[in-house]
């Protein structure tokens, strides 16, 4: 069991606990969590870099720049491991290439139903509270 801050991260159950409450994580992002909290000075930046190359910012460049097909993809799994950010999805230009295709308006409406929910569980949760 690792310790930091408020947060408890059990690797061998794959749960983390605020307060001794578990926090929902699908098993990417969890994955993730680990390797950064785990990791120790010369390890932190290499695990920062695979981080990284992970984030969904990189498949707008192959959207823009190189093949649509696998900018879809590469979104696709970004969506499946929890990315939600629905307002991204839908006004970054760079995405304009993959608009027209059927995968992509799929892709939206996974997207939006995920993000519509994260934004009652964080009402539900109070989450405005711990902003201010």
């Amino acid at each position: 069991m690792l310790r930091f801050g408020q947060f408890e991260l059990d690797s061998d159950s794959a749960e983390l606990l605020r307060h001794g409450e578990r926090i929902a994580l699908s098993p990417r992002p969890f994955k993730v969590l680990a390797l950064l909290v785990q990791k120790d000075g010369d390890e932190a930046l290499p695990a920062l870099r695979e981080v990284e190359a992970r984030m969904p910012t990189r498949r707008r460049h192959v959207a823009r720049y190189g093949d649509a097909d696998d900018a879809l993809e590469q979104l696709e799994g970004v969506v499946a491991d929890g990315f939600s950010c629905y307002p991204a999805l839908e006004r970054d230009p760079w995405l304009d290439p993959l608009r027209p295709k059927p995968r992509f308006a799929e892709l939206q409406e996974r997207c939006a139903s995920r993000h519509a929910a994260s934004l009652r569980a964080f009402e539900e949760l109070n989450g405005r509270a711990v902003l201010t």
